[in-house]
């Protein structure tokens, strides 16, 4: 069954809300499967529309900000150093031993 401009509309702003709920709470958004409706939408679901897009930024400049938080946070976790001994990339293929 194809939906409503209605419908879609209020499935949109039911997942951004979600969306936003996850971030406060910390847990993973369910998004649901999308249809968008066939034909143009009515001119009387243009405030609606613009209600479901102001959301949609709202919801994007949080997620924006939520990935900034993370991106600092994994930037000052502290960095181990490779040991003198122990294989890792920058000195992958420059000794070989053949003892060990």
């Amino acid at each position: 069954m194809t939906p409503t401009w209605t419908d879609y509309l209020n499935a949109v702003e039911a997942a951004a809300l979600d969306v936003k709920a996850s971030l406060i709470d910390g847990r993973s958004p369910e998004m649901p499967s999308l249809s968008l409706p066939t034909g143009p939408p009515a001119p009387t679901e243009e405030l609606r529309r613009e209600q479901v897009a102001q959301l949609l930024d709202q919801v994007t400049e949080m997620l924006g900000q939520h990935r900034d938080a993370v991106c600092e946070r994994l930037a000052s976790l502290p960095r181990q150093r490779p040991r003198a001994h122990s294989y890792h990339a920058v000195s992958a293929g420059a000794t070989v031993d053949v003892m060990g």
